[in-house]
């Protein structure tokens, strides 16, 4: 299976911090709040991926989405 996972790209950190999976309800509604797994403070921009089930540590998918902020 696989697994949506947003990220935040944060010009402090060398790669994207996971920001969690994502989950889309049956009608394809995606509501969710979010605590990145590492402290973030200048994030630019935010991805969308897809990911192995559980999500990663490290993005490995393609990006689906990116997002200034």
């Amino acid at each position: 299976g696989k697994d949506y996972q947003l990220w935040a790209v944060d010009a402090e950190h060398k790669d994207p911090v996971s920001a969690g999976i994502v989950h889309v309800d049956q009608n394809g509604v995606v509501q969710m709040r979010f605590k990145p797994e590492t402290a973030t403070r200048h994030v630019k921009a935010f991805a969308l991926t897809l990911e192995r089930q559980g999500g990663v540590p490290k993005a490995e998918g393609p990006i689906l989405l990116l997002g200034n902020t």
